[in-house]
């Protein structure tokens, strides 16, 4: 089971084993946004966050990432392309089914919109 959470320009998908980030918008910054470090605080997650930044990068080879949370910020010079992909693509996959309204503040043209929520 999933649950969401909106934190500045992004969502939070918490799951039993692991912690997404998906951009929410364009114009997403991850090392700016004092409302996700906030919200991950008040969590109280340390670790590895893996990346979905769809909205912002569309879909080319930069789109998945991962950068480790130290419970108050990101780590400097943590962040890195992720190349194995099933599983967040996976769980964003169904994050996005449902939430296609984000599709209007992406970089996304529509053929790229129709392939992503297929």
């Amino acid at each position: 089971m999933h649950q969401y959470k909106a934190a500045g320009n992004f969502f939070i998908i918490l799951e039993e084993k692991e912690t997404y980030i998906v951009a929410a918008n364009y114009e997403s910054v991850i090392s700016k946004d004092k409302a996700l470090k906030t919200e991950l605080s008040k969590l109280g997650y340390k670790g590895t966050i893996e990346l979905d930044m769809l909205l912002k990068t569309g879909t080319s080879k930069n789109r998945f990432g991962s950068i480790d949370f130290d419970g108050k910020k990101f780590v400097r010079n943590s962040s890195k392309i992720v190349e194995e992909i099933s599983e967040i693509k996976k769980t964003t996959s169904k994050f996005f089914k449902q939430h296609t309204e984000l599709f209007q503040n992406s970089i996304l043209n529509t053929t790229q919109i129709t392939s992503v929520i297929q």
